[in-house]
């Protein structure tokens, strides 16, 4: 199961306690109907047969092949995928230190990329339903380093999570920092603030704790735009 993790774009901490290194291969989402359901399918089918049937292991060979094969599609087309987007940014004289592509929730079609460059990050999707084999919409997002001490250990740890990928952005009506884990794919392609991960950060001392999640459920233009673009719209 740990190894298992570290194709997902969470990963896992696989060399703990010697490292605190993160291993995400990055190929397949973290929830995939098609990974899942007809591994599961087969096992609970297998459950209904007696352990000496061969029938019973016919099942469980079954379910393991074809999510298998399943897994392997995804490294494939994670490999593509990577083309694409080194070459979409490449095309668009993008001066980036790194990127990193994952494929959206529920699905290996629609791809997120990010590249990092000094001032700001570089952020795109493209489905495999796309007519072209590029990115068609890049958009920009500032870092906004300067609105807090990215240094402090609390800070730190969350950027450690997120993989050095974050925005920081001012709130109106307080001190306080929301804080954008950009590792994780925009909902809403066209927008870059629909970050589907997102904390409000409030200094409280020397510390910075999170405010209580208090914010909307995902609109319905958000949720559209992100469906138009799994089609390629």
């Amino acid at each position: 199961m740990l190894f298992l993790d570290s194709f997902t774009p969470y990963g896992t901490q696989l060399f703990l306690p010697f490292s605190d290194y993160r291993v995400a291969f990055n190929n397949i989402s973290v929830v995939d109907p098609l990974y899942t359901l007809p591994f599961l399918f087969c096992l609970v089918t297998a459950m209904f047969y007696n352990r000496k049937r061969t029938r019973r292991n016919w099942w469980v060979k079954a379910g393991i092949y074809i999510s298998s094969a399943y897994m392997l599609f995804t490294i494939v087309n994670k490999l593509y995928i990577n083309t694409v987007f080194k070459n979409s940014f490449d095309n668009s004289s993008i001066n980036y230190s790194r990127y990193s592509v994952q494929p959206t929730i529920f699905n290996n079609i629609l791809w997120y990329g990010i590249a990092e460059t000094e001032t700001s990050y570089k952020v795109g999707f493209y489905s495999l339903f796309d007519s072209t084999s590029k990115v068609d919409t890049i958009l920009t997002i500032p870092k906004n380093r300067h609105l807090l001490n990215v240094s402090h250990p609390d800070i730190k740890t969350l950027t450690w999570f997120s993989n050095e990928y974050y925005n920081l952005v001012p709130m109106d009506s307080s001190a306080n920092v929301q804080y954008l884990d950009l590792r994780y794919p925009l909902l809403n392609p066209k927008n870059a603030q629909t970050s589907m991960f997102r904390f409000e950060l409030k200094k409280d001392r020397d510390r910075w704790n999170m405010v209580p999640f208090s914010g909307k459920p995902p609109s319905r233009e958000d949720l559209k735009e992100f469906l138009n673009r799994f089609y390629g719209k």
